[in-house]
């Protein structure tokens, strides 16, 4: 056999060699290289190979230097990283043969082997292996006809090693869990037998009883017959993956079925999600907010510095808590309560904003009306507090000018004075009660009225006091619409909304009154935010006058507010209209828009009633009598007002200027006394304390209590519950004179 120095020697079969060659010198100087190792270094020539001292070949000098010694030594260096001409690296297998030539000279024989894709193939496995535990993937081949390879990473999943685990078909199906046991057995079957490969998780039972979810996929490799001979797959411990799947769907089941709106966006303001009771609260789809900017929900109203406080705070790191007024997609606003914070990723920078959103309309609107339920307590701690001595002012001035009536002839020119002073103290009378009324401070006589009959009154009088350049068009129902009601007091809302509206035509207009009947059902109370199911009368007043803006409509119905000049108006009318109609548990709304009018609503709960002669009641001429009453009144002048007026319609009188008077002259005259009046209100004894005195003496007893302030005192309710009798001051002769025969009469 020839000897590599022959070889060398004989220059053709030197250059045909198959394998690169490199001969050295002692010291490391190239002396020869074949045809081979100059294409696997990428030299021309071998005359710029044989230029190279062997050391320049490789790319780390301390594989220089151990190359040095292993020339010395023939120590054989298995894999180095060399560098071509073009400095292209590549790895390659050296083996050294030191041989000594005929003079004597020692040369090294240096095999060269290109090692490049076997250690790029050791390379990728040792990377697959590593990402195959970091991924807790792992792969293996099952031939079907003998046994299973698997990966390590496999054996890391199911908790065992290679001595534990016989890697075969039926020892893995007893890893699997019990319950997904057959599932998975038949996607096998279906894999080899009807070429469908899988792809499924399922959970497997590790040795110390721990339950883990993997996500397998396999395919089968058939032969030329179409019979299967491997499969092969990959096994992924997904458990926690799962667990974190399952926490989000949790949280995102949370966010998609939230009562709260959810809106996140990107650091441009930009809605990348909301979830759907977002869409519900403003009626916008998903399609037309996703991409766009909360901008969409602005109403316009929410003060600037409210969008300058919440950039201020978030922008510090702070969650900022605040009110919008925004505005839906149809038009209507609406109030949220909102909480906006930051998001930021693993490196702190700000990723997106996060808000959180609750509708607040309605406690908005409960505020409102508890504020103007406060303001109307005032007017009515206001009223209360004079009412009692103001109503007894009246009854002396109305039943002296009664008395003045009655001392006149007909014709008599005084008499039209007198009867002024009485309507005039009516009205002021009306204003009291109407105060007291609408803060509740007093009740309200209430009795089946027919709106028929109040409308057909109202009319009346509205032809009486508005002017010539206003067309009034009052259309009074064809049926009957009973409620329960103060007749009194509802034809008085109705004048104060003519009157306002008539003051709200300088010009001349048109006011419309109308009424007809509805159903209150959830349709209409979803769309108005008020109300309570049944059936209710509904008066419309409507005049085509200056119209209202949207902040006047506001403070309409507060107390004290009003648009007319000074002197011209006590800002009462609307908050009286607005608490009377709440003490007939009815609703009030109104619409307006400037320059096109108002018209005001007014619901009052229709009452179920058949009757045939609901009427107003009618002024009628009072009976005489004969009877002896006793009077108890410590204000002088009603006292002696009210006993001229029995007096002179034929009535006896017995007077008492404090309770125990009363008491006193009831025990004297008890035999001749068919009628008590008792003023609530008296020094030493109230009435409710004469009443039970006198009532001992003799259970019979009939017994008329007046009050100058029904709100006054807690023996009102006592008195009204026990269906006693009960005169409001102030009152006409014929009010008290009507009441008496009535009591008398029964």
């Amino acid at each position: 056999m020839k000897t590599l120095i022959e070889t060398y020697k004989d220059k053709d079969l030197f250059d045909k060699l198959p394998v690169s060659i490199i001969i050295t010198s002692e010291e490391g100087r190239i002396i020869s290289v074949n045809t081979t190792a100059c294409k696997m270094f990428g030299y021309d020539s071998k005359e710029e190979f044989l230029k190279l001292k062997i050391t320049d070949l490789y790319c780390n000098i301390e594989d220089r230097k151990e190359i040095v010694e292993s020339i010395k030594t023939g120590k054989k260096i298995k894999e180095v990283c060399v560098k071509r001409k073009d400095n292209c690296t590549f790895w390659v297998q050296e083996t050294f043969i030191a041989q000594t030539t005929d003079s004597g000279e020692v040369h090294f024989i240096n095999v060269v082997k290109d090692i490049t894709l076997h250690r790029q193939k050791e390379e990728i496995e040792a990377s697959l292996i590593n990402i195959q535990r970091i991924a807790k993937i792992g792969n293996w081949e099952w031939d079907i006809a003998r046994n299973v390879f698997w990966s390590d990473e496999i054996y890391r999943i199911f908790g065992l090693t290679p001595k534990q685990f016989g890697a075969t078909y039926e020892a893995f199906l007893n890893l699997v869990h019990p319950d997904d046991r057959e599932f998975v057995k038949e996607l096998v079957n279906k894999a080899i037998h009807e070429n469908m490969p899988y792809s499924i998780d399922h959970r497997i039972v590790l040795p110390d009883g721990t339950v883990r979810i993997v996500h397998e996929e396999a395919e089968v490799i058939f032969d030329s017959n179409h019979e299967a001979v491997q499969m092969n797959g990959t096994v992924q411990d997904i458990t926690e993956r799962k667990q974190i799947e399952e926490q989000f769907r949790k949280l995102s089941h949370a966010i998609e079925q939230s009562t709260l709106s959810i809106l996140i966006t990107d650091t441009k303001g930009n809605i990348e999600y909301a979830n759907p009771i977002l869409f519900d609260v403003t009626g916008y789809t998903r399609e037309e907010a996703i991409g766009k900017t909360p901008k969409i929900f602005s109403s316009g109203k929410t003060p600037p510095e409210t969008y300058r406080s919440l950039w201020k705070t978030i922008l510090s790191g702070k969650d900022w808590h605040g009110e919008f007024l925004n505005k839906k997609k149809d038009g209507e606003l609406f109030w949220e309560h909102a909480t906006i914070s930051l998001l930021k990723n693993d490196k702190g920078i700000i990723t997106n904003f996060v808000a959180y959103k609750e509708d607040i309309t309605k406690i908005k609107k409960l505020e409102e009306q508890f504020r103007q339920a406060q303001k109307m307590e005032a007017v009515g701690q206001l009223t209360g507090g004079i009412a009692h001595d103001f109503n007894n002012i009246l009854t002396g001035i109305i039943l002296n000018s009664e008395l003045l009536k009655m001392k006149m002839e007909k014709d008599n020119p005084l008499r039209a004075h007198a009867e002024q002073t009485v309507e005039q103290a009516l009205k002021a009378a009306n204003l009291i009660q109407g105060l007291l009324a609408f803060s509740r401070k007093q009740a309200l006589n209430l009795q089946f009225t027919n709106l028929r009959d109040v409308i057909a009154s109202t009319k009346k009088l509205l032809l009486r006091i508005m002017r010539e350049d206003i067309e009034l068009k009052i259309s009074i129902p064809e049926k009957d619409l009973a409620i329960m009601a103060d007749g009194v007091q509802i034809e008085q809302v109705l004048i104060n909304l003519a009157t306002n509206a008539r003051d709200a035509m300088p010009n001349g207009g048109t006011l419309t009154i109308e009424a007809t009947d509805i159903e209150m059902d959830n349709g209409f109370i979803n769309t108005h935010d008020f109300g309570k199911g049944g059936r209710y009368a509904l008066i419309t007043v409507t005049d085509t006058g200056t119209g209202m803006d949207e902040n006047t409509q506001k403070k309409i119905f507060e107390p004290f507010f009003t648009t007319k000049e000074v002197g011209k108006g006590t800002g009462l009318g609307l908050a009286m209209v607005y608490g009377l109609i709440k003490q007939h548990e009815g609703y009030i709304d109104l619409y307006s828009e400037p320059g096109k009018g108002t018209a005001f609503k007014i619901y009052l709960p229709i009452k179920e009633l058949k009757y045939e002669d609901l009427k107003l009641a009618e002024q009628i001429i009072p009976k005489r009598g004969s009877e002896t009453i006793l009077i108890a009144e410590d204000n002088e002048i009603i006292r002696k007002s009210t006993i001229s007026i029995l007096e002179n319609y034929g009535y006896k009188t017995i007077e008492a200027v404090d309770g125990d008077s009363a008491v006193e002259k009831f025990v004297k005259n008890k035999d001749r006394i068919q009628l008590v009046i008792l003023d609530v209100i008296m020094p030493k004894k109230n009435g409710k304390d004469v009443y039970n005195a006198i009532v001992n003496i003799l259970p019979t007893v009939k017994v008329l209590f007046m009050s100058g302030y029904t709100g006054d005192t807690l023996h009102i309710k006592e008195i009204t519950g026990k269906g006693l009798n009960i005169i409001s001051k102030p009152f006409t002769d014929k009010d008290i004179l009507k009441k008496i025969r009535e009591i008398l009469d029964k």
